[in-house]
Parts: C-alpha cells; structure tokens; sequence
C-alpha cells in the first residue's frame, strides 16, 4: 500500500502553544517568526494533488499575536470535499508543538514520576463538526457497532484494532449510502501498550 504523507510543523497550533526548551542542552531560540509555506505535488498512482506545508521559526508568542495555524485548517484543506485527490488515501500529520505550560509529570504515591495524562483513548460516535446518527428503535448505530465488533473479536484483537474494525463497518454500512454518512473518530490516544479486554484468551 502507497501512503501519502504531508506533514505540517509549527510551533503554534491552536491553543496558543509555543516550543519550549526541553533542557538547557536543547535550548530554543525566541525571536521574531516568520512563516513560510511552499508548493509540493503529493504523487501516487493514479492521482496526486497539489499541497502547501507550513513551517514556522523562531515563533515569540507575545511579538507575534497574529501568527498562528489551527490544526482544524489542515483536516478542513485536506478532506474529502477540498482534497477529492486524497480519497482513500492515507494523511499522515506530524505536529511539533506545545499544547500548554503543564511539565507533563505527576509525581505518584510510590515515589516514581508519571504522564498527567497517560493511557487515555477516547473513541467518539464522529469526527469534530459531524453529525452523529441513531435509530429511533435500535439506538446509537456507534455503539451497536462497538457491541458487534466485540462480540467477534475482542478475544482475538487490542481495542486500538478492535476500533478500527468498527470504523471500517460504519464507514461501508449500506443504509447510508449517500448525503449522510457515519465514520468515527479515535481520539486523544495515550496508551502505551496493546491494551486487551480479554488478555487471557
């Protein structure tokens, strides 16, 4: 399988973050940006599709309050309706960035240090901006999914895959074939290991 990747780095995205030194080994530099975007052709066969990564440097949150790109403008420039190109077509985005002032760590009862937030995987009924559909009778057409996915699978499979079965049913279910159209979303995935409902079997 050819997968098409197009990668976007700025050092802020969305909920005003800014690249911070890791160490005092590693520092980074704090000065006026400048943002520069330049045309790529992203090529597989049959199709290929023009895009414009955007990288950023030396940002300075407090010089530079107009400078900013929203994550939400690369999944809205690259989906279905904008980019028809990349139609089943793998997007891969890499995103360097802060995302707050947290260190990240918490310091645990038993003397060690963890993430704040580690092993969280949220799957929601829809991508950001969707609708999410039910059956009047049969309820949430999600969660019917999850129970029949798991009911198949969960002693063969780890939930990330058991997930992704469950997107590739309600992405093919026939009873929407046209303006209304249901696929889920992972989301906010910290997991660190295979997780399994039934680890034993």
């Amino acid at each position: 399988m050819y997968m098409n990747g197009i990668f976007f780095s700025h050092p802020s995205v969305q909920e005003e973050s800014r690249n911070a030194p890791v160490s005092e080994e590693e520092p980074v530099q704090s000065s006026a940006s400048r943002v520069q975007s330049s045309p790529v052709r992203v090529e597989s066969s049959p199709v290929q599709c023009e895009s414009s990564p955007v990288q950023s440097r030396n940002y300075h949150e407090r010089e530079n309050l107009d400078d900013y790109f929203r994550v939400d403008d690369i999944y809205s420039s690259l989906n279905s309706e904008k980019c028809p190109a990349l139609i089943n077509k793998p997007k891969v985005i890499l995103i360097q960035a802060c995302r707050g002032d947290h260190s990240g760590g918490f310091y645990y009862c038993s003397g060690r240090w963890v993430h704040v937030s580690k092993d969280f995987v949220c799957f929601m009924s829809s991508p950001p901006g969707i609708t999410s559909y039910r059956n009047s009778i049969k309820g949430s057409f999600f969660v019917n999914y999850i129970v029949e996915v798991f009911s198949e699978r969960a002693h063969n499979y780890d939930i990330m895959e058991l997930f992704r079965k469950v997107s590739s049913r309600m992405d093919d279910d026939p009873r929407f074939p046209q303006h209304c159209k249901i696929l889920p979303s992972i989301e906010r995935v910290t997991l660190t290991k295979k997780f399994y409902l039934f680890p034993g079997l």
